[in-house]
């Protein structure tokens, strides 16, 4: 569970340096999502790199990454057109994210 925030959304958002952050993260995220080669449907990705890293089949790639991937994968259908979209997108950015990185 996170800890409350010790002021509201709004005052992080008025730190310039925050913001910039989280307009540059969005923006990365949404280009290498555009720009990937990743098949959005396909979590194994997540296993795959546990192996690669010689992970324990309870570490975090497998019983957080691929477990989440493959439930929003699979309840694809519930959400709109749009919300579908945003999340392919964000699951090719974190996909690309953890192939592209050669340790963890």
């Amino acid at each position: 569970m996170l800890g409350r925030l010790k002021q509201p959304v709004k005052d992080y958002l008025k730190d310039s340096t925050i913001l910039r952050f989280i307009i540059v993260a969005i923006v990365l995220c949404y280009f290498q999502a555009a720009f990937s080669d990743v098949d959005i449907n396909q979590c194994d990705a997540y296993r795959k790199k546990s192996n690669e890293l010689q992970c324990r089949d309870n570490g975090y790639l497998i019983s957080f990454g691929e477990k989440y991937c493959r439930k929003f994968v699979e309840k694809n259908d519930r959400f709109s057109e749009y919300g579908q979209a945003i999340l392919a997108d964000i699951r090719t950015c974190l996909i690309s994210g953890i192939e592209s990185e050669e340790s963890m």
